[in-house]
Protein backbone atom coordinates (compact mmCIF):
# COMPACT_ATOMS: atom_id res chain seq x y z
CA UNK A 1 0.00 0.00 0.00
CA UNK A 2 1.45 3.25 -0.84
CA UNK A 3 1.21 6.23 1.30
CA UNK A 4 0.95 9.99 0.29
CA UNK A 5 3.11 12.50 2.16
CA UNK A 6 2.53 16.21 2.20
CA UNK A 7 3.81 19.01 3.48
CA UNK A 8 1.77 22.20 4.37
CA UNK A 9 -1.41 22.96 3.94
CA UNK A 10 -11.74 12.84 15.47
CA UNK A 11 -9.28 10.97 17.10
CA UNK A 12 -10.77 7.60 16.59
CA UNK A 13 -10.32 5.35 19.55
CA UNK A 14 -10.53 1.54 17.97
CA UNK A 15 -7.72 -0.36 17.09
CA UNK A 16 -9.57 -2.47 14.43
CA UNK A 17 -9.46 -0.84 10.99
CA UNK A 18 -13.37 -0.27 9.43
CA UNK A 19 -13.88 -2.12 6.42
CA UNK A 20 -16.76 -1.13 3.93
CA UNK A 21 -18.37 -2.99 1.42
CA UNK A 22 -18.79 -0.85 -1.61
CA UNK A 23 -20.10 -2.64 -4.43
CA UNK A 24 -17.14 -5.17 -6.18
CA UNK A 25 -14.59 -4.19 -3.77
CA UNK A 26 -14.08 -3.20 -0.12
CA UNK A 27 -12.77 -0.52 1.54
CA UNK A 28 -10.76 -0.07 4.84
CA UNK A 29 -10.66 3.20 6.40
CA UNK A 30 -7.17 4.60 6.56
CA UNK A 31 -5.45 7.03 9.51
CA UNK A 32 -2.71 10.25 8.96
CA UNK A 33 -0.10 10.70 11.33
CA UNK A 34 0.63 14.33 11.46
CA UNK A 35 2.54 17.54 12.52
CA UNK A 36 1.54 20.90 13.35
CA UNK A 37 3.81 24.06 14.45
CA UNK A 38 2.83 27.33 16.15
CA UNK A 39 4.78 30.11 16.04
CA UNK A 40 3.33 32.02 18.47
CA UNK A 41 4.81 29.72 21.43
CA UNK A 42 7.43 27.81 19.34
CA UNK A 43 6.52 24.60 19.32
CA UNK A 44 5.50 21.59 17.65
CA UNK A 45 2.04 18.69 17.87
CA UNK A 46 2.43 15.56 16.97
CA UNK A 47 -0.75 13.38 16.22
CA UNK A 48 -3.28 10.64 14.39
CA UNK A 49 -6.61 10.27 13.21
CA UNK A 50 -8.71 9.04 11.25
CA UNK A 51 -10.34 12.50 10.01
CA UNK A 52 -7.56 14.97 9.54
CA UNK A 53 -9.58 17.99 8.12
CA UNK A 54 -11.88 17.22 11.32
CA UNK A 55 -9.19 17.07 13.67
CA UNK A 56 -7.46 20.34 12.44
CA UNK A 57 -10.63 22.04 13.11
CA UNK A 58 -10.70 20.96 16.33
CA UNK A 59 -7.16 22.05 16.98
CA UNK A 60 -7.81 25.61 15.44
CA UNK A 61 -11.04 26.20 17.65
CA UNK A 62 -9.97 25.18 20.73
CA UNK A 63 -12.63 22.24 21.25
CA UNK A 64 -11.34 20.42 23.56
CA UNK A 65 -10.48 22.33 26.66
CA UNK A 66 -7.86 20.83 28.60
CA UNK A 67 -5.65 19.96 25.61
CA UNK A 68 -2.24 20.60 24.97
CA UNK A 69 -3.35 22.62 21.17
CA UNK A 70 -6.10 24.80 23.46
CA UNK A 71 -2.91 27.29 24.08
CA UNK A 72 -2.74 29.17 21.09
CA UNK A 73 -5.12 28.70 17.65
CA UNK A 74 -2.14 29.84 15.02
CA UNK A 75 -1.45 25.58 14.45
CA UNK A 76 0.02 25.27 10.65
CA UNK A 77 0.06 22.07 9.16
CA UNK A 78 3.67 21.00 8.78
CA UNK A 79 3.87 17.45 7.94
CA UNK A 80 1.38 14.65 7.46
CA UNK A 81 1.74 10.37 6.39
CA UNK A 82 -1.47 9.59 4.95
CA UNK A 83 -2.82 6.42 4.00
CA UNK A 84 -1.78 4.14 7.33
CA UNK A 85 -3.26 1.45 8.93
CA UNK A 86 -4.76 3.38 11.85
CA UNK A 87 -2.22 0.97 14.12
CA UNK A 88 0.37 1.45 11.98
CA UNK A 89 -0.15 5.66 12.07
CA UNK A 90 -0.62 4.99 16.37
CA UNK A 91 2.73 3.57 15.96
CA UNK A 92 4.28 6.13 14.03
CA UNK A 93 3.00 8.89 16.56
CA UNK A 94 4.36 7.13 19.16
CA UNK A 95 7.97 6.55 17.43
CA UNK A 96 8.07 10.49 16.50
CA UNK A 97 7.21 11.60 19.82
CA UNK A 98 9.86 9.68 21.71
CA UNK A 99 12.38 11.31 18.91
CA UNK A 100 11.80 14.30 20.84
CA UNK A 101 12.97 13.07 24.28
Amino acid sequence: MDSNVRAGSSPAFSTKPQIFYLGLFYYKEMATVYILYSKGIDSYYIGSCKDLEKRLFQHKTAAFSKSFTNRTTDWELVFELSDLEYRQAREIEKHIKKMKK
